[in-house]
């Protein structure tokens, strides 16, 4: 929700700004998406209705926006496996929008789903890319020399033949964020790498707050490939990927990236590093980070190759590693498989619980340490609830202490949260708990409306259960594992 309430906010700035703005739809003023956009000049925006578009789209460089109604779900731009579904390709910034839509089915020597070249930086936002072919580098998207901002997006189920299943990025600076990267491929060539995201020639993405998830290299890399790119990664779940030779989930070569706050887990290598290698010249930092149960014959966690370099500092790593501030404990994930079963397929829950070593464990210095963590809660909060605020290792923070019940967190509980408790529910606009932790009441984990009457229970008839831990007058950490979390500051008694 926190997620989607920001794109909506970028995409207002950006369409707002547009005082002149003539809107174009589709198909009521033109049959095709590719038809509105040759009508628009600069400033304009194109609104499409839903329904699957049979075409291939170009913005011809213009400073335009193409938003879908109902979003991605029921809005589909089907390329029929003839060409890039999208292309920017005449210098596209930041003020060209594609916002909402399912592009699929492209198939191209480069970027299947969506082409961007040149000094192009247009703006993705809310898209599923998905099932799109290369025959050589970026199956989902190609990125050379631009700057994209891509933010709130699914890239899935795409195949290259060469780098880059989901996302190559060669040059520019790319801004990813709050993306989904699963069950993308990079195999054919000879030396195919980068399952989910490929980065090369120079580039210097940050990559913060995704999942790259389930994603295969059929050389190295199934989650991450960092070739002579000084890549920023941040607040992210790299989990379930696999390599045909070294570098499961991340490999660096030639490289220097910076990975803050990640959270490596189940990933695995044919040969060796299952979770991540630095090879080559390559000066890979890793800092405030959990690596753990990754596989491989060999160093089935980190290893540094060849006159590559490894600094991993204040990390939660299987096995230890030499750094400051490095641990060799079980991080507690609430649930690292899943109800399913399986590793993997998306019903994890990699929050830390109240009782992990990795709580309150990291640095507060690192370097590019995010502000947020992959869910959009803030950091650095009191998670041990000892007085002091320290980050977490991992992708995740836990939540500072609350005190249970408290609704509208206003440090007292009283009837006043059955009632907020209610009309955030059940009221429309009315506004939500920032701490869904302590409005579980009952401490069921779910925030619902047997929640108020338990509140009013405890408060008002004699013998009823009081609220469970932390309740009274006294704040605390959650000692119960769920899916339950803050996503803001509490007031404590």
């Amino acid at each position: 929700m926190r997620r989607t309430a920001l794109l909506f906010v970028t995409l207002g700035l950006l369409i707002g700004s547009r005082v002149s703005a003539t809107t174009l739809t589709v198909p009521g003023d033109f049959a095709t998406i590719q038809g509105a956009i040759v009508a628009a000049v600069d400033g304009d925006v194109i609104v499409v209705s839903s329904g699957t578009y049979a075409e291939n789209i170009n913005f011809l460089g213009k400073a335009i926006t193409v938003q879908s109604v109902s979003g991605p779900s029921t809005t589909i731009v089907d390329a029929g496996g003839s060409g890039s579904v999208v292309t920017f390709q005449a210098g596209e910034m930041s003020d060209t929008v594609l916002s909402g839509f399912t592009i699929t089915n492209g198939q191209a020597a480069d970027g299947g789903g969506i082409l961007c070249t040149g000094t192009g930086s247009p703006t993705i936002l809310d898209c599923r890319v998905v099932a799109n072919i290369a025959g050589d580098d970026g199956g989902g998207i190609y990125s050379i020399g631009g700057s994209p901002t891509i933010a709130g997006c699914e890239i899935s189920d795409n195949t290259c033949g060469d780098d880059g299943g989901g996302l190559l990025c060669s040059g520019g600076a790319p801004m990813i964020v709050d993306c989904l990267f699963s069950d993308n491929a990079a195999m054919g060539s000879p030396t195919p790498n980068g399952g989910g995201i490929h980065t090369r020639d120079g580039s210097s993405p940050l990559i913060t707050r995704c999942v790259i998830r389930g994603n295969f290299a059929e050389e190295g890399a199934g989650g991450i490939r960092c070739f002579n790119s000084d890549a920023t990664i941040t607040d992210c779940l790299i989990i379930g990927n696999s390599s045909g030779t070294n570098g499961g989930g991340v490999r660096a070569y030639d490289s220097s990236p910076i990975l803050t706050n990640c959270t490596i887990h189940g990933n695995s290598a044919i040969t060796s590093a299952g979770g991540l290698e630095s090879e080559s010249s390559s000066s890979t930092v890793l800092v405030n980070s959990i690596v753990w149960g990754n596989g491989a014959p060999t160093s089935p966690q980190l290893l540094a190759g060849g006159a590559g370099s490894l600094s991993v500092t204040y990390s939660d790593v299987a096995g230890g590693w030499p750094g400051v501030g490095n641990l060799d404990l079980d991080p507690e994930f609430v649930d690292a498989i899943g109800p399913d079963g399986s590793p993997a397929t998306g019903d994890e829950n990699f929050r830390l619980t109240a009782s992990s070593p990795c709580v309150d464990a990291g640095s507060n210095v690192a370097p590019a340490l995010p502000a947020l963590d992959f869910e959009g809660d803030e950091r650095v909060v009191d998670g041990d609830a000892d007085g002091v605020a320290v980050v977490d290792m991992g992708a995740d923070e836990v939540a500072g202490g609350f005190l249970r019940g408290d609704v509208n967190s206003d440090g007292v509980l009283d009837v006043s949260d059955a009632v907020f408790g209610l009309a955030a529910l059940f009221i429309p606009g009315s506004s939500a708990p920032t701490c869904d932790d302590a409005s579980d009441a009952n401490d069921d984990g779910l925030f619902d409306i047997s929640d108020a009457v338990y509140t009013l229970a405890a408060l008002f008839i004699p013998g009823s259960s009081p609220t469970p831990a932390p309740g009274g007058q006294t704040c605390g950490p959650d000692p119960t594992a769920d899916g339950l979390d803050c996503a803001g500051p509490t007031t404590c008694p």
